[in-house]
């Protein structure tokens, strides 16, 4: 199964074609929508919450702008590209990138009926779901007493665009400190060095006086080029000097490119899952 970002950022085709090519697979078999977090596709349109994909805040996002909210168009479909927007009950081609419709639950059961050795399967954790449940590979869930955080926790925000309109206010209410990114890091890829020590001091005065802060990039879109790449340096070089001068309980880092590049920083090589 080939996980992938669940509104299609990235270069979701390019990679599908190649690992098809390699792994001798006919056609691949996209479900990148999830009924849990309220994505669905409706007739090839990506919708959130019932607001079009290119209408929410993924359409700033720096790195992979979402400008249209037709999963075709999202994916390049250019001439000669064998891509196909289908319904659960339809038919399925021999060959070719099918992305498919999800209204409900329902319609994630009926697309993992597809599981065949010419079909490559990649979407959303929905529907990874959908197929450990038909090929009944779900534990039921048992009870747990809930996890316990140490004193000092720092949650890294990796995603460089708005949040909601009502992120600060649920992390107020619920004790967190929050510390954007200084403007004068985020505007200007000059920014002198005593920026991003103020920062650094800041999250360390948050942590010492509230235990849990939350590291956020809350911006306007910029117009510098590759300013994602840079700023996943600057949040590399901050985790790493507020490590080496405070002992953290948890480091928790939101999105995959992030946590790469802050275990790049920290020297970090090695996982082991609990």
């Amino acid at each position: 199964y080939k996980k992938l970002d669940s509104v299609l950022r990235g270069n979701i085709k390019e990679e599908l074609a190649a690992q098809m090519k390699v792994s001798g697979k006919k056609k691949a078999l996209v479900i990148a929508a999830n009924p849990v977090f309220k994505r669905i596709i409706r007739d090839g349109i990506y919708y959130i919450n019932d607001i079009p994909l290119s209408e929410t805040r993924f359409s700033a996002d720096p790195q992979y702008p979402i400008k249209t909210s037709a999963v075709k168009e999202i994916l390049r479909m250019d001439e000669g590209s064998h891509i196909y927007n289908l319904k659960a009950d339809d038919k399925l081609p021999e060959t070719g990138l099918i992305i498919g419709d999800v209204s409900g639950f329902d319609d994630l059961k009926k697309w993992a009926v597809h599981m065949d050795e010419h079909t490559l399967l990649a979407g959303a954790s929905g529907f990874f779901n959908a197929i450990l449940d038909r090929k009944q590979l779900i534990q039921s869930k048992k009870q747990r007493p809930p996890v316990t955080f140490g004193n000092k926790a720092l949650f890294v925000l990796g995603s460089t665009f708005s949040r909601d309109i009502d992120f600060s206010d649920n992390i107020e209410s619920n004790g967190y400190y929050l510390s954007n990114m200084p403007k004068e890091i985020y505007f200007n890829k000059n920014f002198h060095t005593s920026c991003l020590e103020d920062w650094i001091n800041d999250i360390i005065k948050g942590i010492n006086e509230h235990g849990k802060v939350i590291a956020s990039i809350m911006h306007s879109p910029s117009s510098e080029p590759d300013i994602a790449l840079r700023l996943m340096g600057n949040i590399g070089e901050l985790i790493k000097r507020v490590m080496a001068r405070i002992d953290l309980n948890e480091l928790l880092i939101e999105g995959g490119s992030t946590t790469s590049v802050v275990l790049k920083y920290l020297n970090i090589k090695r996982l082991f899952p609990i």
